[in-house]
């Protein structure tokens, strides 16, 4: 569990996920990269993040070295209840070393796991829109890791059944192979893109490629801020001519201005994809660097105008205000970003001639005691996406073939499936599971059959006919029986159970 506060929406635990660590210093904002610094220090020795550091006088420095992490790639797959993922929190996922074979066997498990939420977040916003504007290529290379996930688990894997237990599926006009699906959806709906800002220069560059990636949701993170960000008008045309190649004709095609939080691109006015989702926050960390508190408090504004839920995580080292005298704990930031080193006072420094300094004064107490009360309120909005299809009814097909796998991994334990039915299902399997022996805690033991039978604990969806266990289907047929071996099922146009 993590305790970033932007992975944990209602109805989510919140966990980080590194399948690929390693990664390249990109602008200032990883000057003090906790990641970084772990890698280099704690973690150096292991053999997962041994050499993906080099020292420095400042410390260690992450040198481009990447590394794929084996034990950890197919995690989400043994989580059942919904998690919400920070993807690679300890590097880049669409760093330049990353081999696409890499990303595609990543988005195979995003794309197995639909209960959960996925968080992407890059520095690298030209590298993630090439990888996932590229569909067709896609579309084959992440089914076929998909495929291959699957079979890596024992599984058999009929190619005319792939359809039913895979989000994957057969070519048309193609033959009946496992080497001619593809993925069904793209992009991924459980999986959201975002872009890491620091600036308004660096905004310019990322959030126009952020914006023209296919995506589902698409965030941003503005966090360490270190500047004032206007996300209003971002310069289209130039951008579209960069990435064409292509000098469009001023007398025609006049300069059109994107607006990134509502879609709305003036000269052409029509409305276009858009950020769903802005988190922001200052740094933390001994070597922090100051935030002014307006930049902030302007970033909510715009976002309430916009009306884009807006996500303030913290204020990190530094709390806004100062004392009646200045010590070593005062210091003074001004609008452009620039600092004064203790002792100072907002006051000593007055505006200038074009009136734009705007000197704020602010304290170093500590991330704990400056705390994320932006103007005496908590503002941690999360966009809908997160909850859409969040509680669904478990369908019927999925049901059944779930049950199978629990009553399968039950059978495996000494338990007999078919003394184990009705609405208290849970508990029956522990008290079976006690007898049999098996040394758990009770509270360990429930843990664990709870998770794994919860979905069906107060649904009495079984029913013992002759010594078998079959499950009810909300029709009241009665399908089975399940204390047979282990098979897939699926949906057919008809409705009928396969």
């Amino acid at each position: 569990m993590t305790k970033i506060e932007w992975t944990h929406p209602v109805g989510f635990k919140g966990e980080t996920w590194n399948p690929i660590v390693g990664c390249s210093v990109a602008s200032k904002g990883c000057t003090n990269c906790y990641a970084m610094k772990m890698a280099g220090t704690r973690l150096k020795h292991t053999e997962l993040y041994e050499g993906l550091t080099d020292g420095t006088k400042a410390g260690p420095v992450f040198n481009g070295n990447v590394r794929l992490n084996e034990k950890a790639l197919y995690a989400p797959l043994s989580c059942k209840k919904p998690r919400c993922f920070f993807v690679n929190s300890m590097g880049d996922l669409f760093h330049e070393s990353v081999p696409d074979g890499w990303l595609d066997k990543v988005f195979a498990v995003m794309a197995m796991t639909p209960q959960h939420r996925y968080l992407i977040l890059t520095k690298r916003a030209k590298r993630m829109r090439e990888y996932c504007n590229d569909v067709a290529h896609r579309r084959v290379c992440v089914a076929h890791q998909v495929c291959w996930a699957h079979i890596r688990d024992g599984r058999e894997l009929r190619a005319e059944k792939v359809g039913e237990v895979l989000p994957v599926m057969a070519q048309p006009g193609r033959s009946s192979s496992l080497l001619n699906v593809v993925l069904k959806f793209w992009p991924l709906p459980n999986v959201a893109l975002g872009v890491s800002v620091e600036s308004q220069e660096l905004a310019e560059e990322r959030i126009l490629d952020l914006l023209n990636t296919r995506a589902e949701m698409r965030f941003l993170s503005a966090e360490p801020l270190l500047g004032s960000l206007s996300l209003s008008r971002f310069n289209l045309t130039e951008y579209m001519e960069a990435v064409t190649g292509h000098t469009f004709d001023r007398r025609f095609s006049p300069v059109c201005y994107q607006n990134s939080l509502t879609g709305l691109v003036t000269g052409m006015d029509e409305y276009q994809d858009k950020l769903d989702w802005v988190i922001a926050g200052g740094e933390s960390g001994a070597k922090a660097r100051p935030s002014h508190p307006e930049w902030f408090r302007e970033l909510r504004a715009q976002c309430r105008v916009a009306g884009v839920p807006f996500f303030f995580k913290q204020w990190g080292e530094f709390k806004p205000g100062s004392d009646s005298k200045s010590d070593d704990r005062s210091w003074a930031v001004a609008w452009d970003g620039r600092t004064v080193l203790p002792p100072a006072l907002a006051g000593d420094f007055p505006k200038d001639a074009s009136g734009h300094d705007r000197w704020s004064a602010v304290r170093k107490v500590g991330k704990s005691a400056a705390g994320n009360l932006l103007d005496g309120e908590v503002q941690q909005a999360f966009p809908s996406w997160f909850f859409e299809n969040l509680g669904r009814e478990i369908g019927e097909c999925e049901a059944f073939s779930v049950v199978q796998e629990e009553v399968q991994w039950l059978r495996e334990l000494g338990v007999e499936a078919a003394d184990l039915s009705g609405p208290h299902l849970t508990q029956n399997a522990c008290t079976e599971l006690t007898r049999k022996g098996l040394r758990w805690t009770q509270t360990a033991l429930r843990t664990e059959v709870k998770e794994r039978l919860d979905p069906f604990e107060e649904r009495e969806m079984f029913e013992k006919v002759d010594g078998e266990l079959y499950y009810r289907a909300s029709t009241g047929d009665l399908v089975g029986p399940l204390s047979g071996s282990v098979a897939t099922c699926g949906d057919n146009r008809d409705g009928e159970l396969g």
